[in-house]
């Protein structure tokens, strides 16, 4: 009895044994039906391509030094018999033209890994012409270059720059996303900056014969952002931010009641005032706020501008961002008055208003405080501020939705704002910032168009000063103490007693085109 039940078990386990290797050899041969079949022996592969006009058309890739080369050479027939016939006679052929683009891809990889490398001539006599870029800059596009570019140009066997065609570069946009899955303003300025910007000097020195920038419209490429890619910033309320923009002895952070009546010079934050009071009013950048100087202000045709050439802390590579940044920015007399009380409180000997000249860096923390400081007194909490997207660079679209309510033109609030490098009939009468005061017609334009951002400022300041009247012992404008809490740089929850505009008013979305 025992005997048969394992003689029954034995029988089992085979059948089961052999029903699984049958299965496993039916689901290899359904793989060999959909896998290329390497014929090692012959040294290609013949493989459909699906054509509109034949239906197909076989292909063939060839084996060089052991590994399958990923291009495909049509054989231009669907007959397989005249297919294989093909691949043979024309072996030789293919395989030294592919020798010769792989020895002509190496010369051009190496051009383009070499352009952004450390003590490139070619970088270097860029940075002579008009290029404006960063150290930090160079080595971010030099690793794209090397991690990125290049390692896309050998997947698709581009081994010369006359096959990267501008079909390709939007083809490397969607590669960019997919696989490093970068957004679409970072793959924008990757392809339009570091590999635009290096094809076309290389073509200018006669490099490369061929750039398949200048073959599309507009030269640049533009990757759409994805629904929910962008988030949506907003910014403060105008009125409310001009009340607190206004009354610098709002900006005080006390830690009693005493000190909140009776505040120190150290306790009202002056820098911090001043710093979110000039971006708001100028639209400056960070880096071009904080690299102010003295000197940098200008009287000219009875207003003031603050004539903006360079936001770098590195005064060895001393720029801006863009070519465009250079400009002379209109600056409102509250403005200025706010300025030399600041350099008298501050006591301020250096030409710099704020830059000290011993950091290598620009001190982002300072940028952070100051916005979220003046968010508080505009009556909202740290929390109310991140979730509406709220941060420095706020302060320049800030200063756009200003212009654009006063109806300044598009182009203007560009010039001014540093994206466009002429305004108005200027385009015709010079090319580049630094010609301005050279013809007198061109110092009447600055001026004029330069007096009408005045006017949008004078509205908002004049506003404010009437809000801030006591009339009958009454304010329109309703400003309260409050404990508030602030975070440090150290992440810790500081508290503080502060004035802060009461009641609540909601953040206001603003115009998202072209804001950097």
């Amino acid at each position: 009895m025992t005997s048969q039940v394992i003689l029954g078990g034995l029988e089992q386990t085979r059948n089961l044994l052999l029903q699984q290797q049958i299965e496993i050899t039916r689901r290899l041969k359904e793989l060999e039906k959909i896998m290329p079949k390497k014929r090692t022996g012959n040294g290609y592969t013949i493989i459909k391509q699906e054509r509109k006009k034949d239906g197909f058309v076989y292909c063939v890739r060839y084996y060089f030094l052991g590994k399958l080369l990923p291009t495909k050479y049509s054989l231009k027939t669907n007959d397989l018999e005249t297919a294989n016939k093909r691949a043979v006679a024309w072996q030789d052929k293919f395989l030294s033209s592919y020798k010769k683009e792989t020895n002509m891809g190496c010369a051009f990889h190496n051009l383009l890994s070499g352009y952004y490398a450390e003590g490139s001539t070619l970088l270097q006599e860029s940075l002579n012409t008009k290029r404006q870029i960063s150290k930090k800059q160079i080595k971010t596009y030099h690793s794209f270059m090397i991690n990125s570019f290049i390692p896309f140009l050998k997947q698709e066997g581009i081994f010369t720059i006359e096959n990267f065609k501008p079909e390709k570069i939007l083809k490397f946009g969607g590669w960019l996303r997919d696989t490093k899955k970068l957004s679409a303003k970072t793959i924008n300025d990757r392809i339009n900056e570091a590999i635009k910007q290096a094809l076309n000097f290389l073509y200018l020195k006669e490099k490369i014969e061929y750039n398949p920038f200048r073959h599309i419209e507009k030269g640049d490429i533009t990757i759409k952002a994805k629904k929910g890619e962008v988030k949506k910033r907003r910014i403060f309320p105008v009125n409310r931010l001009f009340d607190v923009l206004f009354d610098v002895e709002m900006w005080n952070l006390a830690k009693s009641k005493e000190g909140l009546n009776n505040p120190t010079d150290k306790q009202i934050k002056r820098k911090k005032h001043l710093l979110c009071l000039l971006s708001a009013t100028t639209g400056l950048r960070a880096g071009e706020v904080f690299m102010l100087k003295q000197s940098s202000i200008e009287k000219i045709g009875g207003i003031y501008f603050l004539n903006i050439d360079n936001s770098r802390i590195d005064l060895d590579n001393k720029g801006v961002k863009t070519e465009n940044s250079y400009r002379r920015v209109p600056l409102h007399k509250f403005v200025y008055k706010a300025i030399n009380e600041y350099i008298q409180a501050m006591n301020i000997t250096s030409d710099y208003l704020f830059f000290s000249g011993n950091r290598k860096t620009q001190n982002g923390t300072i940028f952070i405080e100051s916005y979220k400081q003046c968010g508080i007194h505009c009556g909202f909490t740290e929390s109310e501020i991140k979730m509406n997207k709220v941060d420095f660079h706020s302060f320049r679209h800030f200063y756009r939705t200003l212009l654009s309510q006063g109806g300044l033109p598009k182009e203007l609030a560009r010039y001014f704002m540093g994206h466009a490098k002429v305004m108005n009939d200027m385009d015709d009468r010079y090319t580049n910032i630094e010609e301005i005061g050279n013809d007198i017609g061109d110092i009447e334009l600055l001026v004029d168009n330069g007096k009408k951002v005045i006017e949008i400022l004078n509205g908002h300041f004049d506003n404010a000063y009437t809000r801030h009247i006591e009339e009958n012992d009454k304010q329109i404008v309703h400003i309260e103490p409050r404990e508030v809490e602030i975070t440090n740089p150290k992440m810790s929850k500081i508290k503080y007693l502060t004035y802060v505009i009461s009641g609540y008013e909601n953040f206001i979305e603003c115009d998202d085109d072209n804001d950097e």
